[in-house]
């Protein structure tokens, strides 16, 4: 019988980030980072932590000229992964995905934003500014993971699935836990 972990049977974002709170490791990126670098079938060329707003970090690590795709693990200030999400990157061009894209409270309709302007107080337009900024802050850090040279973008999915499970896998709660699921 397959015994689901605390991580894969936590149903909602809330749920995971009280496990995340109750679990007893003192390093949890560092054990994320091992177990990435020690599992045998991830096809990965190159994995590094970066703060969200550190492009420079990103070109270091990639070369100014890199085009291509990562996989991302978003981390909060404490380690909770946020997010396990893939990204097109061209730095040739200042492209560097969406990790360090600002999330938007209504996505990319122009109408909510609009309505909101009129049947909103000002005082809720500030609460709503305020909540926009709490929301882009929460990640403050990632794990970026390059695939291996030979990937095309159906592989990166398979791989950002793969590490997705891993990690659950491996008792390691996901705020989103079925982002790495999404599309390709």
């Amino acid at each position: 019988m397959n015994t689901k972990t605390k991580a894969e049977a936590a149903k909602s974002g809330k749920a995971q980030r009280e496990l995340f709170d109750i679990m007893a490791s003192s390093n949890k990126i560092d054990k994320i980072l091992t177990l990435l670098t020690t599992q045998k079938g991830i096809p990965i060329d190159k994995v590094f932590k970066v703060e969200h707003s550190d492009e420079c970090k990103l070109e270091k690590e990639l070369g100014e000229n890199y085009i291509g795709s990562y996989i991302w693990i978003g981390l909060t200030y404490d380690g909770f992964v946020v997010v396990v999400a893939k990204t097109k990157v061209d730095l040739k061009n200042r492209k560097y995905g969406d990790l360090f894209a600002d999330y938007r409270l209504w996505g990319g309709s122009v109408t909510p934003r609009l309505i909101a302007d009129i049947v909103a107080s000002d005082d809720e337009k500030v609460m709503i500014k305020s909540l926009v900024s709490k929301v882009n802050e929460y990640i403050s850090k990632a794990i970026i993971i390059i695939p291996k040279k030979e990937n095309d973008q159906d592989n990166t999915h398979k791989l950002e699935q793969k590490i997705g499970n891993l990690l659950l896998e491996n008792n390691i709660p996901i705020l989103n836990k079925n982002s790495h699921n999404y599309g390709h």
